[in-house]
């Protein structure tokens, strides 16, 4: 292990944050039920965009609350330093400051140099030791990654020197957690997982409150990822106390949605498995603002986990003319109608010499002369052969114009006759109404999903935050047009088989958000959380990048951190829409190309 210094020093002035009233936006920015300021940049780096905050994070434990984020967002990597806030009321009033981790934190150097930026924070709590950690990149030079470190805390408040975890190999998207189950064998144990600079996967544990740290370990089968999210499921419940490891459950973005786990209390870890169907598709965010595949996740009370993530997946359907149909025919037979609807339109042979797009009219299982089919508008100009490729609304798979959605699969809590449960098929949450989202407009992206710690099961209460646009096909970085990023909000009384209808919480324009070299930025990945204990138990919570209009203390920007004062509820007394699964006959996904990023 790599044994490093202890201790816990103080950092700088911390600033306590009052709630902000709606009243502090326009009417035309979002309702802002009750948002919170949790935190704004205080950061003085040359380099940095100021002023400007993304990519954060959060964690609870009972009523207390820690978020961390860049501070500082410099264009070509990174940010000027870490940031952290921290609420002990459930999320109604912050304290906030800067890690000691970067020179513009305050710490002049580190076991692997002085550094002048840091991005990908990452937080955890670890029940046993009671100490809290943020888990961050540090960069040097040019946006080089040196390292990975963990700053510790074991009062939210006061941050001890950043400690190494991994020096070299360029390690990028890092993330941490700790098994905090009691009866576990691995009760105490933080695992933290990044890649190396061939999107190698690699995992470390620490049974010392991230003192000290393994050295990194691959998985059996040498699996190549990006952007993994630990969570430790409990032992199973006919287990005697301290005979089982917590198992520990990585989903992450690999070749389509993968997983992998150790129940070994991270001594080794298992070959990846691939989340099916393949539902992986990405669409390219319009105005060119910077969102990813990767995943969030969160479990509930028992250890089932719920993991997100976007995709067009759900957009786009292709089946197969299941007969000839030749020129004037005005019913077309085909292989599959699952998704189909009248309206739509079917591109059919797209890839023939002489595709054509019809609408339908009607579809049914003998809409086409007693066959399953459709009947179409306007009757064919050419003859099309049997198994002639067709999609629907014109996008064929390989295509990236059909908007996100949220995609969710669960991998149920071990039970005595499933100790190993698996992650099940993806759905569809369904923000908007309707069955697949074939007329839907909206773009859906960076997820964040919270689950209680109080509830789980067919009684697990979810809520899910997201960004969005209501036009996918938007352009430009005026308010007046679309590309108008929307924080949202959708919640579920019942594991995720119905979602609330959207709230809207906030609003914003591309021109009030900060660059980067991947484009206009809040963040590429979220986390969100479940406020477990105190008057504001049972309500979902996130920090999120909102841009506002430059306030007077801000120089261009004023990209700020808010939350939902006290958070949010789940459920409703009319919970609507059941998840969508996906649609059968789908021509197969290729998984997504894995790249480097500009943290």
């Amino acid at each position: 292990m790599l044994a490093k210094a202890a201790g816990l020093l103080a950092a700088g002035a911390v600033i306590v944050v009052l709630p902000l009233g709606a009243s502090a936006q326009t009417a035309d920015r979002g309702t802002l039920p009750r948002l919170t300021e949790v935190s704004h940049d205080a950061c003085a780096s040359p380099l940095s965009y100021h002023s400007s905050q993304v990519e954060p994070m959060i964690a609870s434990h009972g009523q207390m609350l820690v978020a961390t984020f860049q501070v500082g967002r410099v264009y070509d990597g990174g940010s000027c330093d870490i940031g952290w806030s921290t609420s002990m009321d459930g999320g109604r009033t912050w304290q906030t400051g800067l890690l000691p981790l970067t020179i513009f934190g305050g710490q002049a150097t580190t076991d692997a140099g002085p550094l002048s930026r840091a991005s990908d924070p990452a937080v955890a709590y670890d029940a046993q030791d009671g100490v809290w950690l943020i888990d961050t990149l540090g960069l040097a030079g040019d946006a080089n990654t040196v390292a990975l470190f963990v700053n510790r805390s074991s009062d939210g408040l006061n941050w001890g020197p950043p400690i190494a975890t991994h020096v070299g190999d360029f390690p990028d998207k890092n993330w941490i957690t700790c098994d905090n189950w009691p009866n576990s064998a691995g009760y105490g144990n933080c695992y933290q997982e990044w890649d190396d600079g061939a999107t190698r996967i690699k995992m470390q544990t620490s049974t010392d409150g991230g003192l000290t740290w393994s050295p990194p370990a691959n998985t059996a089968n040498n699996a190549q990822g990006i952007g993994g999210v630990p969570l430790v499921q409990p032992p199973p419940p006919n287990a005697p106390p301290g005979s089982v490891c917590g198992r520990v459950v990585v989903p992450i973005a690999g070749n389509g949605m993968i997983w992998f786990t150790s129940t070994d209390c991270g001594a080794s870890w298992s070959t990846s498995t691939q989340i099916v169907p393949n539902m992986t598709a990405e669409h390219n965010v319009a105005g060119g603002l910077r969102t990813s595949l990767l995943p969030a996740s969160a479990m509930d009370g028992a250890g089932a986990i719920y993991t997100v993530w976007q995709t067009r997946s759900f957009r786009t359907q292709n089946t197969n003319l299941g007969a000839s149909a030749p020129a004037g025919a005005t019913c077309v037979r085909l292989v599959s109608i699952s998704g189909l609807a009248a309206g739509q339109t079917l591109r059919i042979d797209p890839n023939g010499a002489h595709p054509e797009v019809v609408t339908i009219v009607s579809v049914g299982s003998t809409a086409c002369n007693g066959a399953a089919g459709a009947t179409i508008t306007p009757a064919l100009a050419y003859a099309h052969a049997s198994g002639a490729l067709v999609t629907k609304n014109n996008v064929a798979s390989n295509l990236s114009s059909d908007p996100n959605d949220i995609a969710m699969s669960v991998m149920p809590a071990p039970t005595a006759g499933n100790p190993a449960p698996s992650f099940g098929a993806p759905v569809r949450i369904p923000i908007e109404a309707d069955s697949g989202g074939q007329s839907n407009t909206n773009d859906h992206f960076i997820p964040g999903i919270g689950a209680d710690p109080n509830a789980s099961g067919s009684t697990a209460h979810l809520g899910l935050f997201y960004y969005s646009y209501r036009v996918a096909t938007c352009q430009g970085y005026n308010y007046d047009n679309l590309c108008v990023p929307r924080v949202g909000y959708v919640s579920s009384p019942d594991g995720g088989a119905h979602w609330t209808a959207p709230t809207q919480l906030a609003s914003m324009t591309l021109a009030e958000i900060a660059r980067s070299s991947q484009g206009p930025m809040v963040g590429d990945y979220a986390t969100a959380d479940v406020i477990g204990a105190g008057p504001c138990r049972g309500r979902a919570i996130e920090s999120f990048a909102v841009g506002l209009a430059p306030q007077p203390d801000d120089n261009a920007l004023s990209e700020r951190m808010f939350a939902p004062t006290c958070g949010l509820r789940i459920g409703s007394d009319n919970p609507v829409r059941p998840a969508t699964k996906p649609p059968g006959n789908r021509a197969p996904v290729p998984p997504p190309n894995l790249h480097r990023t500009a943290h």
